[in-house]
């Protein structure tokens, strides 16, 4: 429900002998009164939380997390560069074990050419 649809329906209600003095009426009144200081109040701290500076911790608080997702990115940085040196690795080591192979086969070449000789 609208909050002053809520503050009017209060301010205009009336008891049962359509009377403002009665009860019903006077904290009808009362309530929406109190309602519509409340929002007034309510506006007021919402305007000045937006302008007041933030407080030192808060300050603090901004630069640390700035600072994580600083080493974040680095971390990630890092890693991609560990990704590639990996693949490298990979790639040199297939090579390795190529060029074993080729020399265990020439080595067996060399034997049989010597026994043959």
């Amino acid at each position: 429900m609208d909050i002053e649809k809520l503050i009017d329906g209060l301010k205009n209600s009336k008891g049962p002998d359509n009377c403002h003095d009665c009860a019903l009426g006077y904290w009808a009144l009362m309530g929406a009164t109190a309602l519509s200081t409340l929002q007034a109040e309510n506006e007021k701290l919402r305007t000045g939380l937006n302008k007041a500076p933030e407080c030192e911790r808060c300050q603090e608080i901004k630069g640390e997390r700035q600072m994580y997702i600083n080493a974040c990115e680095q971390i990630k940085s890092l890693q991609a560069l560990l990704q590639k040196r990996n693949e490298i690795l990979q790639h040199k080591d297939n090579e390795i074990k190529q060029l074993r192979d080729e020399l265990k086969q020439v080595k067996q070449e060399r034997d049989e050419a010597i026994k043959t000789i």
